[in-house]
């Protein structure tokens, strides 16, 4: 999966703005698929050029004028080849797995604020993507479902989290009676 991928992925069902496609990329993709702004409008300026997708410009009064992008047959097919092809692995990417994999090289109150950290962020997320999953109306069920997969994550992460920190808190009050 590429960011090629995505953003074809999101002119499928309509034409969207580049600040739309970025907006989409912050709030929903952004639990399982890793895009900075600055990927966006490069990946729009490829796609026009390889004849994926077609920009319109909109005149608007007052403002600076609105490019909006749409999907071409070309762009369709190419997404389709997407769909198609063999799921990929997914990457863990996790700061803070890492982090505790070495966190015996650490104090355990540093080791304690990265976990509730971690889980403050997992309770973060997972309120947004509740939030969202109420918000937008139109959502397919296949949408829906990927939502409630990064909502049961994130309550897992939590749960998770929040154990692994009353562990090191039992443990710490352990070696200080012993």
């Amino acid at each position: 999966m590429t960011g090629q991928d995505v953003v074809l992925g999101m002119l499928v069902h309509s034409p969207k703005t580049g600040y739309q496609i970025k907006q989409m990329i912050t709030r929903i993709f952004s639990f399982f698929f890793d895009a900075s702004y600055g990927t966006v409008y490069p990946t729009l300026r490829k796609l026009e050029r390889e004849g994926m997708i077609q920009k319109e410009v909109v005149l608007q009064e007052g403002k600076p004028n609105k490019n909006v992008y749409a999907i071409t047959p070309a762009g369709i097919s190419t997404f389709q080849l997407y769909l198609e092809r063999e799921l990929a692995e997914d990457i863990l990417k996790s700061d803070i797995l890492v982090r505790l994999y070495f966190g015996d090289l650490a104090d355990r109150d540093t080791v304690c604020t990265w976990i509730d950290l971690a889980a403050e962020r997992a309770e973060a997320r997972e309120r947004q993507l509740r939030k969202d999953l109420r918000e937008y109306s139109g959502m397919s069920k296949t949408q829906q479902i990927c939502l409630r997969y990064g909502i049961s994550k994130y309550a897992h992460d939590v749960n998770f989290f929040k154990q692994a920190l009353s562990e090191l808190r039992d443990a710490a009050t352990t070696e200080k009676k012993g």
